[in-house]
């Protein structure tokens, strides 16, 4: 589920919401550490599919003429994962240039912070 949560002059607040399952978690009872940055792309595609009206990265490049690889990501965790509560990953453009984009992501469950994300893309049309 995602949804707009705040608009102002520059930007919006977008939230996607994950449900944190048994099959997400490691031994320890908290999500394994691999699928947080599949969380965080699962909350990047919503954010376009809601600006996009619909569209994401697979409809961008294949009906848009648009690729957008990831060139860098960087995860800072704060606060375990577990399947407690609903992950609600808030994503924003942080920069926006001629060729690229960074997307920073904030994962949260029940108000704390759990992880920080920063997540460089390449844009380029291909031949």
């Amino acid at each position: 589920m995602s949804q707009q949560v705040s608009e102002t002059a520059n930007s919006s607040g977008f939230v996607h919401e994950i449900r944190v399952g048994w099959g997400h978690c490691d031994p320890a009872q908290i999500a394994y550490t691999g699928h947080l940055p599949g969380f965080a792309l699962e909350a990047i595609d919503a954010w376009w599919e809601h600006h996009l009206n619909g569209d994401g990265w697979y409809q961008m490049e294949l009906d848009r003429g648009t690729g957008t690889p990831f060139v860098s990501m960087n995860l800072e965790f704060r606060s375990p994962v577990t399947p407690r509560h609903r992950l609600h990953c808030e994503v924003w453009p942080a920069a926006i240039g001629t060729k690229s984009v960074t997307f920073r992501v904030d994962g949260r469950q029940n108000g704390t912070l759990c992880f920080e994300g920063r997540f460089y893309r390449r844009l380029y049309r291909p031949a």
